[in-house]
């Protein structure tokens, strides 16, 4: 379920911790989302909400893109791990990572100037929160999926592992 640059050269350890590395990161988006959930009637929730909306989808968004291993390597986790029902949700986090919550792409904002006698300012056409916010549910359910596919790789891949000598440099 790993996509590899140099796959070669990629050894079963660096596979391993790049996989437990986005187990960690996938359960800090679950874990996000649940906050959310959580502080739904919270006094700072308006405040609050946004940014672990963001940091779930960078989380989640960040485990599909490539992880320097080394100068050479370049690892991340595979989009055939998401099974069809979830195809669209992940495709619209992804794009929501890539162009809102990591980085300033003006298309996904929209952004549109609005003059008048005294003023200059733009409003910024942006559905990503909102959409997010109604989707927990299922954003949650997408992950804990990937979660369960990853760790049973892990725990097969370990087995392997401990069947095999560890190579001593890991990158």
């Amino acid at each position: 379920m790993a996509e590899n640059i140099e796959p070669k050269e990629m050894s079963n350890e660096q596979v391993f911790l790049h996989k437990g590395f986005a187990t960690l990161k996938l359960k800090d988006a679950w874990l996000s989302l649940t906050a959310v959930e959580l502080c739904g009637k919270c006094i700072a929730h308006k405040t609050v909400t946004p940014a672990l909306i963001r940091d779930a989808v960078v989380q989640y968004g960040s485990t599909f893109k490539f992880a320097n291993i080394n100068r050479k390597q370049k690892h991340k986790l595979d989009d055939s791990i998401i099974p069809k029902e979830y195809q669209s949700l992940h495709r619209q986090m992804i794009k929501y990572r890539d162009q809102i919550y990591a980085h300033i792409d003006f298309e996904a904002r929209n952004p549109v100037k609005v003059k008048d006698e005294k003023n200059i300012s733009y409003k910024i056409s942006d559905s990503s929160l909102q959409d997010c916010i109604n989707n927990i549910p299922t954003m949650k359910a997408l992950i804990l999926h990937i979660l369960q596919k990853l760790g049973n790789e892990l725990i097969d891949e370990h087995q392997r592992m401990l069947h095999n000598e560890f190579d001593d440099k890991i990158i």
